[in-house]
């Protein structure tokens, strides 16, 4: 199973702050496209993808949301059809639904909890998972043999606070490139995406 972490410094804990202009909810633009990029691609839909969020933005930081995998049910002219608008309405429900102190079930395998980046690193690395930051200085994805068992790291377009870097280095997670030019966040995901296709 595939498992991915966006961590997003900017992006609003409260859905009253999720307005039209998705931009100017730090950047819930691109969490729309992480989530939509981690689950569809043309007329179907992944069901092997595991997608932490972390929101790291005003005003009830830090936000934890996973989607685990599931059966998304899309009807549409094209069968498959999801808009930035509609996953924002999804986020929404989903902070909506947030209770102080316990990890929440809002939907079917959609959870919401208060967990830190930190938390949730130590959280999958003691079930025994590596964790990968994408990152230019890393080794090429196309010298590891095995990324089975693997959790990617993706920050926003700001990249991770100084302290949360020097945490991961004390840390010494892995690094990994995935080519010699710097992506975008959605773009480093779908070209990720299809590095582990064609293994």
């Amino acid at each position: 199973m595939r498992e991915f972490i966006y961590y997003s410094k900017n992006a609003v804990t409260s859905s009253r702050l999720i307005k039209e202009d998705l931009m100017r909810a730090g950047r819930m633009d691109i969490v729309c496209n992480i989530i939509k990029n981690a689950f569809f691609y043309s007329h179907n839909v992944r069901e092997d993808v595991k997608l932490h969020l972390i929101f790291g933005g005003a005003p009830d930081n830090p936000k934890h949301i996973e989607i685990l995998p599931q059966k998304f049910s899309i009807k549409s002219k094209n069968n498959i059809d999801i808009s930035e608008e509609d996953i924002a309405n999804l986020i929404k429900k989903i902070l909506n639904g947030y209770s102080k102190g316990e990890k929440k079930e809002v939907f079917s395998n959609i959870f919401i909890e208060k967990k830190s980046l930190r938390d949730l690193i130590e959280e999958i690395e003691e079930v025994g998972k590596e964790i990968i930051l994408l990152d230019k200085k890393g080794e090429s994805i196309r010298d590891q043999k095995d990324l089975n068992n693997s959790v990617f790291l993706l920050g926003d377009q700001d990249g991770f606070p100084k302290f949360e870097l020097k945490y991961l280095k004390e840390k010494g997670i892995k690094k990994i490139t995935l080519g010699p030019k710097t992506y975008f966040a959605i773009q480093s995901l779908i070209i990720l995406q299809n590095e582990l296709d064609m293994n």
